[in-house]
C-alpha cells in the first residue's frame, strides 16, 4: 500500500515536463508575430507620413509667404483720413543689371492723406502706362470721395482700402490654390502607392476622391471670379471671413457631387428565376 504513491510520482513529474518547452515556443511566436505586426504598423505609418510630408514639402514655403503677407495685412493700423494731393511721377527703364531682370519704367500716382492727427501719410499706386491725363482720371476717381480707410503696416507702408482688398483676395486664392494642389498630390500618392503595396496602402474610392478636388476647384473658380470683381469694386474682408466661406462652398459642393454625381450606382436586380411548368404525363 505504501509503495503506490512512489510509482505514482515520477508518472506525474513526466506529464508535467513537458509543458515548459511549449510555453517557450508559444511566448516566442507570440513575440514574433508581435515584432512582424509592430513593423507593418510602423511601415504603415511612415507611407502615410510620407503621403503628408511631400506635399507639404512642395508647398510649404510658397504658402508660408502668402500667410506671412496675410498676417502682416491683418496686422495693419486702420486710419481714417482726407485726399490732400495727388502727384505723379515717372519712373525710367533701369539699365544696369541683367536684361532679364531689369525693371521696365511705369508710373506712380502718389496721393497724399492727411488724418483726423494732422498727420501726413503718402500712398503709392503704381501704373505700368504713361497716358496723358492720368491726374485728371486720378483726380476724377479719388476726389469725390469725402475720407478713405488707409491701413498703415509695422514697416511703415500705407495702403488704401482698395490696394488692400485686391492684394488681400490675390493672396488668399494663391494659398487655396496650394491647398487644391497638396490635395491632388495626396491623393495621387495614396493611389500609386495602393497599387504597389495593397497589402498597406488601401485604395481611396474614386467617388471620394473626385468630390474632394471637384469641391475645391469650383469654390476655387468662384474665388477667382470675386479677386477680379475686387479690384474694381474694393470690399476688405477678414481672412476668417473667406476662408469660412471658400471652406463652406468646397464642403457644400463636394458633399453635393457626392451624393448626386458620383454615388455608385445600385447593383442591378438579380434575374426572375424562370417558372416550372408543370411535367405533362
Amino acid at each position: 500500500m505504501e509503495e503506490t504513491p512512489v510509482d505514482q510520482q515520477p508518472a506525474a513529474e513526466e506529464k508535467t515536463a513537458p509543458a515548459q518547452p511549449n510555453k517557450l515556443v508559444r511566448v516566442k511566436t507570440a513575440a514574433i508575430k508581435g515584432l512582424k505586426a509592430t513593423g507593418g504598423l510602423l511601415q504603415k505609418s511612415g507611407l502615410y507620413l510620407f503621403m503628408v510630408f511631400l506635399p507639404l514639402v512642395i508647398t510649404g514655403y510658397p504658402a508660408y509667404l502668402m500667410v506671412r503677407d496675410l498676417a502682416q495685412s491683418a496686422e495693419a493700423t486702420i486710419v481714417e483720413a482726407t485726399l490732400a494731393d495727388i502727384d505723379i511721377n515717372k519712373v525710367p527703364d533701369d539699365e544696369s543689371g541683367f536684361p532679364l531682370f531689369r525693371s521696365k519704367g511705369h508710373t506712380d500716382v502718389i496721393l497724399t492723406f492727411k488724418g483726423a492727427d494732422e498727420r501726413s501719410y503718402k500712398v503709392v499706386i503704381e501704373r505700368p502706362w504713361t497716358a496723358p491725363g492720368l491726374r485728371k482720371q486720378m483726380e476724377t476717381k479719388y476726389g469725390d470721395r469725402e475720407s478713405f480707410t488707409l491701413y498703415q503696416a509695422k514697416d511703415g507702408t500705407v495702403q488704401i482700402d482698395e490696394q488692400v482688398a485686391g492684394t488681400r483676395m490675390t493672396l488668399l486664392s494663391i494659398l487655396m490654390a496650394l491647398v487644391l494642389l497638396a490635395s491632388g498630390i495626396a491623393i495621387f500618392l495614396r493611389h500609386r502607392l495602393a497599387d504597389r503595396m495593397p497589402s498597406l496602402v488601401s485604395h481611396e474610392s474614386a467617388a471620394n476622391s473626385r468630390s474632394i478636388i471637384y469641391g475645391q476647384l469650383m469654390a476655387l473658380m468662384v474665388t477667382f471670379i470675386f479677386t477680379v470683381i475686387m479690384h474694381y469694386t474694393p470690399l476688405v474682408i477678414s481672412n476668417l471671413e473667406f476662408l469660412g466661406a471658400y471652406w463652406g462652398l468646397a464642403i457644400l459642393v463636394g458633399v453635393s457631387l457626392r451624393l448626386l454625381v458620383f454615388q455608385n450606382p445600385p447593383p442591378p436586380p438579380p434575374p426572375p428565376e424562370p417558372e416550372e411548368k408543370p411535367r405533362r404525363r
